[in-house]
């Protein structure tokens, strides 16, 4: 099994943000309020996150820490 890396870990919380965000879009129920709050709150952050490490130079540092 290969071990995760910070690509695949982000890759895994933009697949959650789609399915998430497509499941609203065509569900009945849709989000309620809060839920698309907090919705919204964790896409942010996983934006954030990307444009943050990308910027720093951080995901091939910390890729190359986790083959260790």
């Amino acid at each position: 099994m290969p071990k995760p890396t910070l690509s695949i870990c982000l890759e895994v919380m933009h697949g959650m943000l789609d399915d998430l965000g497509s499941w609203a879009e065509t569900s009945s129920e849709g989000f309620t309020e809060s839920e698309q709050a907090r919705f919204d709150e964790y896409a942010l952050f996983v934006v954030k996150l990307e444009e943050d490490l990308v910027k720093e130079g951080l995901p091939h540092k910390v890729e190359r820490m986790l083959a260790l």
